[in-house]
Formats: C-alpha cells, structure tokens, sequence
C-alpha cells in the first residue's frame, strides 16, 4: 500500500507539472532596470541589466515582431513608442490596444499626438470605460461599470499570431510609456514563454471582449466584471512563475493577491525580506504581514518607500515612518532617487546562506494598496529564482545606498548647451524644463536662493510672488540654455546654471540676485570669481533697496497662515486634490476645516480622484460649490508622474 501511494504521489507530481508547462520549447527570462544597482552582490555571471530606457526595452520588441502586438498599459504618451507601433502596422501586424480612460487626454499635446498617429494608421483602441477611439477619429462612447478605477496594467503580448508558440513574448513590469517612466525608478520584465504569455493574452481579450481584430464594446470586461481565466503556476524552462490578476471579481473565484502575498511571506521567509514601494497602505495585510517578521520570525527586513508616499507616513504616525521602523531588525527608509521609486516589489531570501531555499521575487503593476486588490486592473508575478532574486537584491542595495546618501543619485541624460523652453513656474527657486511638450522635469536654479511658496500652515514667504513674476517675465515664451549641470545627492535634486540666449546669454541666476528677488547661495557650480560677481550684485541691490531688500525685515519671513494665498497665484499653480494636505485644501476659497477634512477622508477611503468633476461625490460638496473652485484645482494621479 505504501508503495502504491508513493508510486501516485510521484506520478501526480510528474504529470502536473508537465500540465503546467506550455508548447514553447525556447524558454527565458529577463530583467531590466533603469537606475544603477550594485553589482558587488552579483551571483557570478549574474549582474543585472542597467537598462537606462526602459521604454526601449518595448520599442525593440516591437520592431522585432513579426505577427501581432497586443498591448495593454495604463498610460501611452511617449511618442517612440507610438512610431514603432505604427510602424508595425504598416508592416501588417495586427495591432490590439487596451488603455486607461483617465489617462486618454491628461498628457493634452502627448495625447493628443498619439491618438492621431494611431488614427492614420488605421488602429483601433479600447479604455477600461469601454470607449473605442476609431481610426476615422470619432470615439464610440459607452460606460462601463466601475470606469472610475484603473486599467493599471504595464503589458504587452509579442507574436501570439505566430503559428510557432516559441515566438511569444511577454513584456511586463512597472514602467508605464511615458516620458516619466525613464525618470522614474522602475523595473522591466521580458518573458519568453508561451504559457506565460497566453495568461497575460486571455487578461487583454476580456478587456477588448474576444480574440477578433476588432473591440467588442459589449463583451469587453474590466475590473470587477473580469473573470477567472488562467491558472496560476507556470514555468520557464526549471523555473517556477505564479501568476495573479486583480481585481477581486465579483463571484470572488478569483485568489485575492495580498491573500497569496501573505500566504509567500510566511511560508517561504526564514533569513531576510526586502521591499522596495511606490505606495504600501499601513493597516492592509501585506503591510501588517511583513511587519511583524521580524518579531514572529526573527527575519531581518529592509524596506524603501517612495518619498511622497514615506512623507505622508510621516504626517500620519503611520508605522512605516515611526522610530520602531529603523530599529533592530528593521530598517525602513525614504527613498532619494531622481523622480519617484515605481517599484511594486518584495524580495524573499535573496541572502540568504541556505542553498537549500530557493529566493522569490514578487513584482508587477501591482501598488501594496486596497485599490490594487478590489478596484484596479493589476498583475503579479512572484518568481522562484535566485538568480532573479539576486537581480532584484543588486538593483535594492542601489535604491538604499542612494536612500542613505551613501551613493549620488544619477544625473538625467539632459545636454549641455541645450534649448529648452520652459513650464509651468511654481516658485522662483527652480525652473520646469520642457524636456518635451507637455512634460516638464524641474531643476533648481543653482548660486541662488528666493522667497519661496508653500501651502502648509503658512502659506508663502514674503516677496515670493513678486520674485515668481519677475522670472516669469525672463523666461516666459523664450528659450532657456543649460550651461552646468550637477546634482544635489541629499536630496536628489538637479540644478543647473542658465543662459537666455535671446537676452544676450544673462545669467539668470545672476539676474534674480541684481533685481533683489534672490539672494546668492553657495554653489559647485559657481567659481571663486563667479560668486564674487553673485555677491557685489547682492551687495548693490540691498543698497538700492530693490525686491526683497525694500523691506529687508520681512526678508525669508512667512506670511501668516490666517492670510489665504491670493487667488489668481493659486490659479496659476492649482491644489492637486490627490496629494495636498488639509491645510493646502484650506487654501481653496470657502473651504473650512470640516470640509477640507471630508476631501482627506474621501480620499482615504476611495481612493485617488479620477477627475475634478468627483469632488461633488464628497459629502457637502454640489456642482455650485465645484464651479467655484475649479480654477483652482485640478487632480494629477500619482503612478502617471
């Protein structure tokens, strides 16, 4: 009986992983980071791919296929890309698109050109609103239930047309296609496997409703409305992959992701965990989950969250900010990296001395949040691999190295003597560059400092519209060169000298320092004679009592926060309801604490606004109330920047 039990045991084994696996006999894996990592932690031969562009990691793919592109993926603004895809179609692909609704028109000109080449090009698109965006350029309006959550998804199924399944490719990770996605710190995913790529192709088809080349706006399902359509364990060649989709659907046959997330950290943990966040919601059961390994497992754990998120921690007492995060076996830090950390990863493992345990990797699109589980369109992989774990490790200790201040945070690809013109002004401290239209990446002016403005509990410094205006009318219209370039590693901030060319090459540092709106800072950038020429001007503007020097006892002092910002500055630099504290919200005109208060709570418990237009779902709030303050709002998503 024994033997006949052990003989099942070993058949059953054998035979299911054998249904597991998939038709492609050619199987990889590989995976691409855009910002360094350190290599010392390589396994040998394994140092990860420091890929600077991770939208071309997509761009080649395309250019490469030879049948069929489909591509599904919350934000498309970066033009590359657009021209790839049209020009696989020309090559006579089939070309299927699935996106975001909110993310349609927010880029304005980047949109705006991307639907227009799709349009020439004769290809069709789908959003999670269950639009069609038709090649003639008129849309087929519908609305989905639930269209107010997100197509989160950053995927792309290469070549599944192929009557050869070794052809298929998955394109997969956290960089949506955007301009910001090269700045910001994310990751990429490129998987060879038919099996893998049929899972993530049966996730398109529910949202474009079949496997027809045309959407089907009545069949197309998204959200809650999606169903269970794959199994969840692969494998690449020896290598064990488990696939999730969120979210939770509405008969909930469907495995609940921070569920499977939990059930990974306590059965494979035993020496040490790392995450690296965009967003980890505190109280949610992945947070508490790993939280509490260092005291039920005795695991070391080392976390870096994004620094807008780790700040709002901080505001709230929130664990994930508190002094207990940063002592013993826990080490929790603010990320320091060039824009946002991305990144939606955990690493299991990945050192430890056992080689009898096997390290896992959980990454995706999926955000550690309550939105990710039971609204958002999301994937997770979780990996059984050293070697990709040991990648993730190399690319981690980069993140904390730069979190800590132990290594500089990398300059952005920006070009000496270029002409840049110039965004939106916020204060007169920095200038945002158009790097292209409708993408603005800011840098400080470097050997100055000026009043600046701040919504907090005091609203702004004394002279700071004063020295915004005065560097509106430099820069407004006109281009602007950068002549240095260097970078604040403590603060991940670039600065740079500028020259205006059309005005005679100024300095425009300097021109702030004559005119009395800056005073002058200490900069690398700025030589002994330099800042010798930077201090007799703001010795000469004190004297002459210009700007700020006419009343120097108001000098860096703030306005008292019971006086409300004027208005048509508030105008010009509108209160993103996504991210702004209470007492930024306080700012909007006729807004009182019980209100402002009702927009955080909102907020908190429905996640993000999708447009302005939800403020009337806010208790007190009614379309009286939001024409009033809609020159005076808007709503920026946080995974979009």
């Amino acid at each position: 009986m024994i033997k006949i039990c052990l003989f099942l045991l070993f058949i059953n084994f054998f035979v299911g992983k054998a249904t597991a696996q998939d038709s492609s006999k050619v199987e990889w894996m590989k995976v691409y980071f855009n910002m360094p990592g350190d290599i010392s932690f390589a396994m040998p031969d394994n140092e990860a791919n420091d890929e600077q562009n991770l939208v071309y990691t997509l761009i080649h793919l395309i250019d490469s296929a030879k049948f069929s592109i489909d591509l599904c993926v919350y934000d498309l603004e970066h033009p590359d890309l657009v021209h790839a895809i049209v020009r696989a179609k020309k090559r006579g692909l089939r070309v299927r698109i699935a996106t975001d609704d909110g993310n349609r028109t927010d880029g304005r000109t980047l949109d705006e050109y991307f639907l227009a080449q799709l349009a020439q090009a004769d290809i069709y698109s789908i959003d999670d609103d269950g639009d069609i965006y038709n090649p003639d350029g008129s849309i087929s309006d519908t609305k989905k239930v639930n269209s107010g959550s997100d197509m989160h998804h950053k995927f792309a199924v290469i070549d599944h047309l192929s009557p050869d399944k070794n052809d298929d490719i998955l394109w997969a990770g956290s960089t949506n296609m955007t301009w910001t996605g090269n700045f910001n710190t994310n990751v990429t995913i490129v998987i060879k496997d038919s099996g893998v790529a049929q899972a993530y192709l049966n996730e398109f088809e529910q949202m474009w409703g079949g496997s027809g080349d045309l959407p089907n706006q009545e069949k197309a399902r998204f959200h809650k409305d999606k169903t269970l359509h794959s199994s969840y364990t692969y494998w690449v060649n020896s290598t064990k992959i488990e696939i999730y989709f969120s979210p939770w659907d509405r008969n909930r046959k469907k495995k609940l992701i921070s569920e499977r997330i939990v059930e990974v950290l306590k059965e494979q943990a035993q020496h040490d965990v790392k995450f690296s966040a965009f967003s980890i919601t505190p109280g949610i059961a992945v947070s508490n989950a790993l939280w509490e390994l260092p005291d039920s497992k005795k695991v070391t754990l080392n976390g870096v969250i994004s620094n807008d998120f780790y700040s709002r921690y901080r505001k709230a007492n929130a664990i994930w900010a508190s002094e207990e995060s940063r002592k013993g076996l826990r080490m929790i830090s603010e990320s320091n990296e060039l824009r946002k950390l991305h990144h939606k990863t955990i690493i299991i493992d990945a050192e430890n001395p056992d080689s009898n345990d096997v390290a896992v990797t959980i990454t995706g699109s999926y955000n550690f949040s309550t939105n990710a589980d039971m609204s958002n369109d999301e994937n997770l992989l979780i990996i059984y691999s050293n070697e990709i774990a040991n990648q993730f490790l190399q690319d981690f200790k980069g993140i904390e190295k730069r979190a800590k201040q132990e290594w500089n945070v990398p300059i952005p690809d920006f070009f000496k003597d270029s002409l840049y013109a110039t965004g939106k002004l916020r204060d007169a401290n920095k200038l945002e560059l158009e790097i292209v239209p409708g993408f603005g990446f800011p840098i400080k002016i470097a050997g100055i400092r000026s009043p600046w403005i701040w919504r907090g509990k005091d609203s702004t410094t004394y002279y700071a519209t004063e020295a915004l205006k005065f560097l509106g009318t430099l820069t407004k219209g006109k281009l602007v060169r950068i002549s240095e370039l260097t970078i604040d590693s403590s603060k991940a901030t670039v600065s740079a000298r500028f020259e205006l060319p059309e005005n005679g090459n100024k300095d425009l540092g300097l021109a702030l320092v004559a005119e009395g709106f800056a005073s002058t800072s200490y900069s690398n950038l700025l030589s002994n004679e330099e800042l010798k020429i930077y201090k007799e001007a703001e010795k000469k503007a004190k004297n002459q009592r210009k700007g700020m020097w006419a009343n120097p006892e108001k000098t860096w002092k703030v306005i008292p926060s019971n006086k409300k910002v004027d208005f048509n500055e508030l105008a010009e630099n509108p209160i993103n309801l996504n991210v702004a504290d209470i007492d930024e919200i306080r700012q909007l005109p006729g807004i009182g604490p019980s209100k402002a208060q009702a927009i955080i709570d909102y907020r908190e418990l429905n996640g993000l606004f999708n447009s302005v237009d939800d403020l009337v779902k806010v208790k007190g709030f009614g379309a009286k109330t939001l024409s009033k303050l809609l020159p005076y709002i808007t709503v920026e998503k946080e995974d979009e920047n």
